[in-house]
């Protein structure tokens, strides 16, 4: 019986969970290539699958999903702003000012967000099982 019990528990492998996260996130980002819709696709339903997924090799839900949220989505903004100023003429004199840090951190925020919450989805499902 208690043989059973142990190996219907979640091993933990935080490694794993962070690297599987953060590797649905970087796939899902590939939808911004699609007009209109797909930024917001790789903001919300990725970063929401990249935390389910992730949540299945880890018990803290909360360690997982905010900081595959964190490094992803610093790695995405700052690819964003290299391809925008390199795009630019004359990019070195070019500041960011505060409405453009606003926008900036919309997405970063929901980015995490979306993580946190996909990963303790996948954590409360785990433990109605257990």
């Amino acid at each position: 019986m208690m043989a059973a019990i142990a190996a219907d528990e979640p091993e933990e492998n935080f490694i794993k969970a962070l690297l599987i996260t953060i590797g649905y996130m970087a796939l899902f980002s590939l939808f911004i290539f699609i007009p209109l819709i797909g930024f917001m696709i790789a903001i919300t339903l990725g970063a929401y699958v990249a935390g389910y997924r992730g949540g299945n090799y880890s018990v803290d839900w909360r360690k997982v999903g905010l900081l595959a949220g964190v490094i992803w989505s610093t790695i995405f903004i700052l690819l964003f702003i290299l391809i925008v100023m390199a795009a630019l003429p004359f990019s070195y004199d070019i500041t960011i000012g505060g409405w453009e840090i606003f926008l900036i951190c919309i997405p970063y925020a929901s980015n995490i967000l979306f993580c946190v919450l996909g990963a303790r989805a996948r954590f409360k499902e785990r433990a109605e099982y257990i």
